[in-house]
C-alpha cells in the first residue's frame, strides 16, 4: 500500500516513475505529492526492480521480521508467552526512570563526569550564592538579594514595634 500525501521529492524525474507505475501523482509546495491510496502489490506478488527502487526510496519496507516466542527451556524450566512478553512502552518507561534516578544520584553525590559537571557547576555556583545571601557576604550577583533582605528584616522590625 503506497499512501496519499507528500513525498520527500522535488519535482523532475519521479513523476515520470510515477507515472509508469499507474501512480496518479502531482505537485504541491514544491514537493511531489501522491494524489490517492495505490495498492501497488499484493501477498505473493513479484516486485519489479522499478517499484522496488521506489519503495525503497520512500522508506517502505517489503516486510516485518521479528520472532513469536510461543515458549523457552532453559535450565529444566518452561517460560511461557505470557512470561516472556514485555511491554515496550513500559520498558522504556522504566529505562528513562533509571537514567535520570541514576543522574539525580550522581549530582547528589557529586560525582563528576561528561555527564554531571555542568549541572555540578551551575548547582555549586547557585549554592554559593544562597550563601552569600545568607552570610550577608557582599559580592555583585547577590547585593540585590541582601538588601531585599535587609529591607524586609527592617520591615518586620517596624512592624514589631509599632511605628509608622
Amino acid at each position: 500500500m503506497l499512501p496519499a500525501g507528500p513525498t520527500p521529492f522535488a519535482p523532475g524525474p519521479i513523476i515520470g516513475e510515477l507515472g509508469m507505475l499507474k501512480i496518479k501523482a502531482g505537485i504541491e509546495a514544491g514537493k511531489v505529492i501522491i494524489k490517492e491510496d495505490v495498492h501497488v502489490a499484493k501477498k505473493g506478488d513479484v516486485i519489479k526492480p522499478q517499484l522496488s527502487s521506489l519503495l525503497l526510496r520512500l522508506g517502505i519496507e517489503p516486510m516485518e521480521i521479528g520472532l513469536d516466542l510461543v515458549a523457552i527451556y532453559e535450565n529444566g524450566e518452561i517460560l511461557t508467552k505470557d512470561v516472556l512478553d514485555i511491554d515496550q512502552d513500559a520498558f522504556m518507561l522504566k529505562l528513562q526512570t533509571a537514567a535520570s534516578e541514576a543522574l539525580n544520584l550522581a549530582v547528589d553525590i557529586a560525582y563528576p563526569s561528561n555527564d554531571t559537571i555542568e549541572l555540578l557547576i551551575a548547582k555549586a555556583f547557585n549554592d554559593s550564592k544562597c550563601i552569600a545571601v545568607e552570610r550577608d557576604i557582599l559580592a555583585d550577583l547577590v547585593i540585590d538579594k541582601i538588601i531585599a533582605k535587609a529591607d524586609a528584616q527592617a520591615a518586620s522590625v517596624k512592624k514589631a514595634a509599632n511605628l509608622d
